[in-house]
């Protein structure tokens, strides 16, 4: 039986991505989905000294895809839109990309601690149920590192590919090891939402799961995928985020630092 009501849920995009990119990329699973869910992609505040970039970033990164805290108004303006964003529309789940997993891990940390993030004031309760994680990674550095207090129960899908050359495997694996009803699946699309082959349903299946939805006929039950790995037992082949030959310098140079990184 389709549900009568669809879910809501958000869709945050990444450092130099906007809402209209992630819609183009996810198509497929947006089909996918529209009996059941209704996708919301999202801008992020515009930039201060360029309101018209199409590049909305939800804090400024320095190296290692730390937090810039010289930049620090930029999540601050990130703060406030989320506060007015919550305010005006409720949520039944959340999927993020690379800082927008980032952020995900961060919103619903907020949500939970709202007192550890000044100014952050949403007016309206969230009936968060799921979130999807991809390509994401911790941000250790404050005012985020003392943020974090996430949902213990909430279920969540991380995805990851060991060879993605944006965010190293092991840092996707550290932000997954912070929630506990977690599962961690690999794939082979690089730096994304996976889409290809068979992921639409999978995702499908575990939002039908974690929402309580009624399956529609045919539709199999959600039963987490071979490539599934407990955080703890996971082995990379990529380079740790700490060196200097990390893939992640050649994007620093050529994304990040023009966008306000140091």
């Amino acid at each position: 039986m389709v549900p009568q009501v669809l879910i809501a849920y958000i869709v945050i995009h990444g450092y130099v991505q906007s809402a209209d990119t992630v819609a183009s990329n996810t198509r497929a699973l947006n089909d996918k989905l529209s009996d059941i869910a209704t996708l919301h992609y999202v801008d992020g505040p515009p930039m201060r000294d360029n309101p018209t970039s199409s590049s909305r970033p939800w804090w400024i990164l320095g190296n290692n895809l730390e937090h810039n805290v010289s930049a620090s108004g930029r999540w601050d303006d990130s703060v406030k839109w989320w506060s007015d964003e919550l305010s005006k529309n409720k949520y039944d789940g959340v999927i993020g990309l690379s800082q927008g997993s980032a952020m995900t891990a961060l919103l619903l940390s907020m949500l939970n601690h709202p007192e550890k993030a000044p100014g952050f004031c949403p007016q309206k309760t969230q009936p968060i149920k799921f979130a999807i994680l991809c390509s994401g990674f911790v941000s250790n550095r404050e005012p985020h590192a003392h943020i974090y207090g996430v949902p213990e129960n909430l279920p969540t899908l991380h995805t990851v590919d060991d060879n993605d050359f944006v965010v190293p495997a092991q840092r996707t694996i550290e932000l997954q090891k912070l929630f506990k009803n977690s599962q961690l699946l690999r794939h082979n699309e690089g730096h994304s939402i996976p889409v290809r082959g068979d992921w639409p349903n999978t995702m499908r299946q575990f939002i039908v799961q974690a929402c309580h939805l009624q399956p529609t006929s045919g539709e199999e039950a959600y039963i987490p995928s071979v490539h599934q790995t407990e955080g703890d037992s996971v082995e990379t082949k990529q380079t740790d985020h700490e060196s200097h030959s990390s893939p992640f310098q050649k994007i620093y140079h050529k994304i990040i630092k023009p966008l306000g990184g140091r």
